[in-house]
């Protein structure tokens, strides 16, 4: 059982905004050199800033379920976040973007049962129609049309307290920010459009060559030219969230509500000649950015974290601060007011697991495979399995605990098919 028990200073409302295929290190707050997130860096300049959060995947829709539902496994028994503030009383409304949010986009399968879990508890499931997709079948909606969406909502003054969600879709491929917004990219000789997609898919030695690593294809200035177009949809994105934060602050929501800035996953970006996500467990695929503001301001006086932590520490953190009383036992994430250093983080994908603790991640297969220290290799390429180091018979253990309480095997080769079908892997 749920009780409300917000205290008079308790934030009411809670926004969650979500940023699809967005890389931390590609964010002004995380240390990024390009003026790519200036609207949300402003924002959350004197907020609580998660320097080392972990997906718990590398690929949308499984990671988001995962989010809103607090748990590596979506099980019909669960409530999401929204179907638990709205028993509550609140109003909740979604304006989003990624055509996999339809469930009657995927037919039938896992891939409609996370769509559907993805719409529970909504008043208001606002996404685009089934054809506003490009060629490739990705959305067509990009984030003006979600801003403007949620602003009209906004102006007709939302029943308070309300949980809005909003998800960008446009950092995704094919990368085409508006000419505007294409000023990193000034100077560059690459006559290449934006879908790097459908070059690689051309591009291959062989059918057998898996598509996402056939960036042999492209030569330096093709490169950075796909990388600053990428950073042109994130500059766009940033500019249409940030007309959501001046609305918050102008209508006085900020000092009354919990606003939330995460993404679902990272991109490979040419590096090593590998391209897109939903493939590994690297550190460019499932860290991400993770952002609070309580009441315009920290979240339990906590300013810089380096703790790991997971996104699926979002739905315990968030009832808490919004006076809903739950069982820590229901959610596999934590409260993040006390972050716990000696706490392993996980994220799994198609029979891997990765384990964190403190700066040192472990990655498994059927055996452990590789070992890193992210302090003084971010880059993950020293390899440091073997050594006879503490932190590798500890990580060993954390991942062999969590697969006895975690069944997600089954999950995943089922996820992985679905994807297939999609075009995201051979």
């Amino acid at each position: 059982m749920l009780l409300l028990a917000c205290g008079a200073d308790a934030p009411r409302n809670a926004v969650l905004i979500s940023v699809d295929t967005l890389r931390w290190d590609h964010v002004g707050l995380l240390g990024y050199a390009r003026d790519t997130t200036p609207d949300v860096d402003a924002f959350f300049a004197n907020s609580t800033v998660f320097e080392n959060a972990m997906s718990p995947g590398p690929c949308t829709l499984p990671t988001l379920a995962q989010i809103l539902y607090g748990s590596y496994l979506v099980q019909p028994w669960r409530l999401s976040l929204a179907e638990t503030l709205r028993a509550r009383g609140y109003a909740t409304a979604a304006f989003v973007s990624q055509h996999q949010f339809r469930p009657d986009w995927h037919g039938s399968g896992l891939g409609a049962e996370l769509a559907e879990s993805l719409t529970r508890g909504f008043d208001i499931f606002d996404v685009q129609a089934a054809e506003q997709v490009d060629r490739h079948g990705m959305s067509a909606r990009d984030a003006r049309q979600v801003s403007a969406r949620a602003l009209r909502w906004l102006s007709e003054g939302p029943r308070e307290p309300f949980f809005l969600w909003l998800h960008y879709f446009d950092p995704h491929d094919p990368y085409e920010p508006p000419t505007r917004f294409r000023g990193f990219d000034r100077g560059n000789a690459s006559e290449l459009d934006g879908d790097r997609r459908l070059q690689l898919m051309r591009g291959r030695r062989s059918a057998e060559e898996p598509w996402t690593q056939a960036g042999h294809v492209f030569g330096a200035e093709d490169v950075a030219h796909l990388r600053n177009l990428y950073d042109g949809e994130i500059r766009f994105t940033d500019a249409q969230i940030g007309r959501i934060l001046d609305a918050l602050t102008e209508r006085g929501l900020v000092e009354r509500s919990v606003v939330v800035f995460v993404s679902d996953h990272g991109e490979w970006l040419g590096e090593g000649e590998r391209w897109d996500h939903c493939q590994t467990l690297s550190e460019v695929e499932v860290r991400v950015p993770f952002f609070w503001s309580v009441g315009g301001g920290r979240l339990a006086d906590l300013g810089r974290v380096t703790t790991p932590v997971s996104t699926l520490d979002l739905v315990p953190t968030l009832l808490a601060l919004l006076g809903v009383d739950h069982s820590a036992e229901a959610f596999d994430g934590a409260d993040l007011r006390e972050p716990r250093p000696e706490r392993p983080i996980f994220a799994n994908w198609h029979g891997s697991t990765v384990a964190r603790r403190g700066s040192w991640k472990l990655f498994v297969g059927e055996a452990p495979v590789a070992l890193f220290d992210l302090d003084s290799d971010g880059a993950e390429r020293r390899n440091r399995l073997g050594e006879g180091l503490a932190q590798e018979a500890q990580l060993a253990r954390d991942v062999e605990a969590f697969r006895a309480a975690q069944p997600l095997a089954g999950l995943n080769r089922e996820m992985l098919e679905h994807l297939r079908g999609l075009g995201y892997v051979d």
